[in-house]
């Protein structure tokens, strides 16, 4: 689908209708663009530490899966090389000092 205006204050993430009118249709072998918002989440990784991207379609939520099941199942290819990227956003750790109360802790 191609991105549409949202509807909402959405911080500015890719947006996309889900409507028939906003389909983006596509040619086998072509390559488009594709953005997709992520929940966002925290993990600290450690130096020399690798990630790996995996990439997979599906919704719990959608409940006609199996009526819609593809026999070969449609094939997703992402080409590695100029143009290909992902972001990561990272922020320099913040690193809070213990604060000592002169008050007894409260039970």
């Amino acid at each position: 689908r191609k991105l549409s205006p949202a509807p909402y204050d959405n911080l500015g993430l890719p947006w996309h209708s889900s409507r028939a009118a906003d389909a983006l249709p596509v040619t086998p072998g072509t390559s488009y663009p594709l953005q997709i918002a992520l929940s966002p989440t925290a993990k600290r990784f450690r130096a020399g530490y690798r990630i790996r991207l995996s990439i997979r379609g599906a919704d719990p939520r959608q409940r006609n899966i199996a009526e819609i099941r593809r026999d070969p199942p449609e094939r997703l290819s992402v080409t590695l090389g100029k143009g290909t990227r992902v972001e990561i956003p990272a922020e320099t750790p913040i690193r809070f000092a213990a604060q000592r109360s002169s008050k007894a802790p409260i039970e």
